[in-house]
């Protein structure tokens, strides 16, 4: 149930499970574009460092009633341009297709607006389609179009030609 599951803000004791959380709900889909592993604990450690890049996770527990990282999401805020920005959203394999991940959208959304934003943004893989959708029922629209990362998280080279969309909405 949804009793004792909060979202807060990641911590070091995290990064560790965190990392293994988000390595495995993106390798099913992202394998296909990536060579390595989309994090690690230090690029995790180095993210909660950065400012203005908060880290959130939503705790569970597990069947055997260890605590259990669900899920995780970043959220970038750039204040000078009115604008949230997130990422790295992951959820935990067993708990997919429970609307967790919209929770956490939700989360982050709230979270950018009380620190200023006016519209959020997120990138996407130009050939995911499926998350076109996903992302246009939740009241993003395609605004525009980037070039392929050299660089993503821990990734350490790409498969295939893509590109990235771009996805705003108006919070």
């Amino acid at each position: 149930g949804e009793t004792g599951m909060a979202i807060r803000i990641a911590t070091k004791d995290d990064v560790t499970q965190m990392a293994e959380m988000i390595n495995e709900s993106y390798f099913k889909e992202e394998e296909k574009y990536f060579y390595g592993s989309r994090t690690n604990e230090d690029d995790l450690l180095h993210l909660m460092e950065t400012p203005n890049v908060h880290l959130f996770v939503l705790k569970g527990v597990d069947a055997n009633k260890e605590e259990e990282i669900m899920a995780s999401i970043l959220v970038k805020i750039a204040r000078e341009e009115r604008k949230g920005y997130f990422g790295m959203l992951a959820v935990n394999l067993l708990h997919q297709g429970s609307g967790i991940a919209k929770k956490m959208i939700s989360h982050a959304e709230k979270f950018a607006a009380e620190n200023g934003a006016e519209r959020m943004v997120i990138d996407v893989i130009d050939q995911r389609t499926n998350l076109h959708t996903y992302y246009g029922k939740m009241g993003y629209t395609i605004t525009g179009s980037t070039p392929r990362p050299e660089k993503l998280g821990c990734y350490t080279s790409t498969k295939k030609d893509f590109g990235l969309v771009v996805l705003q909405k108006n919070l």
